[in-house]
């Protein structure tokens, strides 16, 4: 599905792009901060914007043991000219932790 111009648009989740993996990279980092390091991270969806670089939008499952919590996370990829680096701009639980 086409997203509005200058919005974001859907892209597989499970797409091996090495580009998304590295943004989810980055989320996963902040996100396993805040469990466990043992807390597994998948990812239920990604979109992704084009604006003066990437923005990567991500909706994420942390599963640490019998709960989880679902994160929406936004992480921007510089152009190639500016260094091209990843950051995290925006992260917030969407959900409680809810036992499964």
């Amino acid at each position: 599905m086409t997203g509005l111009l200058g919005g974001f648009s859907s892209k597989p989740a499970g797409e091996n792009d090495a580009r998304v993996n590295q943004a989810v990279d980055v989320a996963t980092k902040e996100i396993k901060g805040k469990h466990s390091s043992s807390t597994s991270i998948s990812v239920e969806s990604v979109e992704t914007q084009v604006v003066a670089g990437t923005n990567y939008k991500l909706r994420l499952k942390a599963s640490d043991g019998d709960s989880h919590t679902r994160y929406e996370a936004v992480v921007y990829e510089e152009l190639p000219h500016a260094g091209g680096k990843f950051s995290l701009t925006d992260l917030k639980a969407i959900d409680s932790p809810e036992k499964v």
